[in-house]
């Protein structure tokens, strides 16, 4: 009998000590597990954030920025050089020297600078506006660095080449901006445009047109499909008229009415054609 309790103590003590073992072992197991988890939350996927989505498009074109460009503004201007000069685009950093300036439209801003600009200009044009990015049907398109940057802005690098080989022509650049009168009888100038664009009725004959020139035929907006219809006050019409109309988005420069000063032409890309109307009452 005693040797039965001895064999039956056996018995127990060693299955209590294949019970611990196999508690160790998954808790053992449990516990790499765990560590496992906390290790792959711990190393993220590497992400490049070298460019940070800022988008510019514009003038036919589009280029994605980096990091270092935050809060820049594109300021334009064009060339005085007639049909076809060239349309300039200061990509403009705030800088704390107060002495610098650059253009927009004709007026001068200060306290920027700017360490990009891309020129635009008509591709028959033989200029020297930097380095030639491409060009398109009617237009080629160069970039040109500021070697010359006030000190806050010269010690950052703006990874210009890096942003260069972003650019891209858009839809834009094949979809004219220019105006179209699709009429020429009539009491109104009707035509087509971008959407919700300012529209402008001139003389045909006047060469220059800028912001402070009165629309002698009158003004009106395109709806939402680029559609547009200017009434001719009748003390501006005589019979046959040559009728030229500009069309811009209400945020233009070229579309807010200047004081005095001399204002650029407006770009041909915002300029109908040139066309001869005969005013008439329906």
């Amino acid at each position: 009998m005693k040797k039965l309790l001895t064999i039956a103590s056996a018995i127990i003590l060693l299955a209590a000590a294949c019970s611990q073992k196999a508690n160790v072992n998954l808790n053992t197991q449990n516990s790499t597990t765990t560590t496992q988890d906390q290790t792959v939350q711990a190393t993220p996927t590497p992400k490049d954030e070298t460019m940070n989505g800022q988008v510019y498009a514009g003038g036919g074109f589009e280029l994605t920025l980096t990091n270092a460009w935050k809060g820049y503004k594109v300021f334009h201007s064009q060339g005085s050089n007639g049909v076809g000069a060239p349309d300039y685009y200061y990509f403009s950093m705030s800088t704390t020297d107060k002495t610098q300036a650059v253009i927009n439209v004709t007026d001068e801003v200060y306290g920027y600078a700017a360490p990009l600009t891309i020129t635009v200009i008509a591709k028959d044009r033989k200029v020297g506006a930097g380095v030639k990015i491409t060009e398109d049907a009617n237009s080629a398109y160069y970039y040109s660095i500021n070697k010359n940057l006030p000190t806050d802005l010269a010690k950052i690098n703006f990874e210009i080449p890096k942003v260069i080989s972003t650019f891209k022509l858009t839809s834009q650049a094949a979809v004219s901006e220019k105006p179209v009168i699709t009429n020429t009888s009539g009491s109104a100038i009707k035509g087509k445009t971008k959407p919700n664009y300012l529209v402008f009725a001139y003389l045909g004959e006047i060469a220059c047109l800028t912001r402070n020139t009165m629309s002698t035929y009158g003004a009106s907006k395109a709806d939402a499909n680029g559609n547009f219809s200017i009434n001719i006050p009748i003390v501006a019409a005589t019979g046959k008229i040559s009728v030229v109309v500009a069309a811009f988005p209400e945020t233009s420069p070229y579309a807010l009415t200047g004081t005095g000063g001399n204002d650029g032409c407006f770009p041909e890309s915002n300029l109908s054609t040139k066309t001869d109307f005969t005013y008439s009452i329906n």
